[in-house]
């Protein structure tokens, strides 16, 4: 039966706990302090009775949480009571789950800790029960660790005006204080402002330096320094600017078939610095432009002809180069070579007699990106001399050829870069020439008709007599001339009949110089 026993001098009232006991029954008892045995008086018979307590823990002192160094030993004190004597348990809360540990056991009334690890952090309870009851009392370990970091410092390079970021992770408990130490060459140590911190874990941190817009004069070394009193670390950033500029903007020109112009314009990001130069590459070869104006031409020469370069600009300032602008274009140059197909040596015709040849020059395939001038046509008998005619147009004809020969004729084309090369040998039998005319054959030959032959000729025998009418009047003036005139009174009258040529003057005459007027029958031939 339980009961409730208050204590008055040295008699102690019980009240009993049972409602199946009468009160009435129990008036005194007297106690033994050593055994706690109560003598129960009743008011018909005596009895004895066992009193207990429950069980209770107390600590030494009134702090419930223990910091301990890593690696160190702490001694904890606790009483823990009851009657009878009570067992107790030291239990460690893991993940909201109590859990009995091995590792730290009561021994009397030390719990002893050590040597502690990070692991060993948390909140345990102290567990103590008997048969009347139990009861639970917790306190926390924390367990210390110096400053320390697991980042590892490393160099950057940025453009100018760009968004850099720094990293620093630091882990300790207590937590450590990081600050962030800014160094230039030639000037002093800058602490920069506090930056932002960001929870890990336990006892583990992240602090994030930030910077916008970054120039040249935020180069140097960023140290990111932990300390937390127990421990300290550092890491190093060391930051290098590299404002080179963006890409040019690049253009074609001009294109012939030796040299092309490329025309270069500033880029829109030029890293905040002047322009210096550019950098024109093309098949492995390597033209540096000084940067006079925003805008510059650079005239590339000595290109081969049909031929397809690539281009590639870069754009510096005094930090370097930035990305290439990359261009290409294909040269022009002369014409191609005229080449005959079958069908187009068969259209070569003879014309109307024998010794005329007519055909029309094929399309060329590439004409040098201009208008094709004229056309050079060379032809020559079969180891005779070569003649030469230039022409406008595709159409050709070719005349005062000799019949029955075999010439080779070779065309080549012409632009504003020149003649292009000759035409592979084209062969043109002329056949011999006929009565009848034109003969027809694969080529069509127009000669000169014999009709011309006979009329220079006639030409030549002309020409002979009157060379020699023109001597014999020549000798009748000079002998009239010479003859004597004793008597200028005596008047002789002569007929002479001469001739007066087509555009001979009158006065020229000798006979009319004489003022002489004579009359003759005498001829001449």
């Amino acid at each position: 039966t339980s009961v409730q026993v208050h204590s008055v001098g040295q008699l102690l009232t019980i009240n009993p706990m049972d409602d199946t006991l009468d009160r009435t029954q129990y008036k005194y008892a007297a106690l033994d302090q050593q055994s706690l045995v109560f003598t129960l008086v009743y008011e018909t018979k005596w009895a004895t009775v066992r009193l207990g307590r429950n069980a209770s823990v107390q600590f030494q002192t009134m702090q419930r949480h223990f910091a301990i160094n890593i690696g160190s030993v702490q001694t904890i004190t606790v009483t823990v009571t009851g009657m009878p004597v009570s067992t107790a348990r030291i239990l460690f809360k893991k993940n909201s789950t109590h859990v009995e540990t091995a590792k730290y056991q009561l021994q009397g009334d030390v719990i002893q800790f050590g040597p502690v690890k990070e692991s060993d952090e948390g909140i345990y309870f102290v567990r103590a029960f008997n048969c009347f009851g139990c009861v639970f009392e917790n306190f926390t370990v924390s367990v210390l660790t110096p400053a320390s970091t697991d980042t590892r410092g490393s160099n950057i390079t940025s453009e100018c005006n760009a968004t850099v970021t720094m990293t620093c992770n630091a882990s300790g408990n207590p937590q450590p204080n990081v600050t962030w130490i800014f160094t230039s060459a030639g000037q002093q140590p800058l602490e920069l402002p506090a930056q932002r911190i960001i929870l890990l874990g336990a006892h583990r941190y992240r602090s994030v330096l930030r910077l916008d817009n970054v120039w040249r004069s935020d180069e140097g070394i960023y140290q990111c320094n932990i300390d937390n009193g127990l421990g300290q670390a550092q890491v190093d950033y060391t930051l290098s600017m590299n404002c080179a500029p963006d890409y040019p903007d690049v253009n074609i020109l001009f294109v012939s078939n030796d040299t092309v112009t490329v025309f270069t314009s500033e880029p829109l990001y030029t890293g905040g610095l002047p322009i210096r130069n550019y950098s024109i590459t093309y098949n492995s070869r390597t033209v540096f432009v000084d940067a006079v104006s925003r805008t510059v031409e650079r005239r590339i020469e000595n290109l081969d002809p049909w031929t397809r370069y690539t281009f590639s600009v870069k754009a510096f300032n005094i930090f370097g180069s930035g990305p290439a602008a990359v261009i290409s274009t294909t040269t022009s140059g002369a014409p191609d070579r005229i080449v005959f197909s079958h069908s187009e040596q068969v259209a070569v015709k003879i014309s109307e007699g024998c010794r005329e040849v007519a055909f029309v020059i094929p399309n060329i395939q590439r004409n040098g990106g201009g208008l094709v001038l004229e056309y050079e046509v060379s032809y020559s008998p079969t180891g005779g001399r070569t003649m030469v005619m230039a022409i406008v147009g595709r159409n050709v004809l070719i005349d005062n050829l000799k019949e029955n020969q075999a010439y080779i004729i070779e065309i080549r084309a012409k632009n504003v870069y020149g003649y292009g090369p000759l035409s592979q040998p084209l062969v043109v039998v002329t056949p011999k020439c006929s009565s009848s005319g034109s003969q027809p054959v694969e080529i069509w030959i127009v000669t000169v008709i014999a009709i011309v032959e006979a009329i220079a000729i006639l030409i030549i025998v002309v020409v002979y007599l009157h060379t020699t009418r023109k001597k014999k009047k020549s000798s009748d003036r000079r002998e009239v001339k010479e003859r004597s005139v004793p008597d200028m009174s005596v008047v002789y009258e002569s007929v002479v009949e001469t001739r007066i040529e087509p555009g001979e003057s009158l006065t020229a005459n000798p006979l009319y110089e004489s003022q002489t007027t004579m009359k003759t029958t005498q001829h001449t031939d």
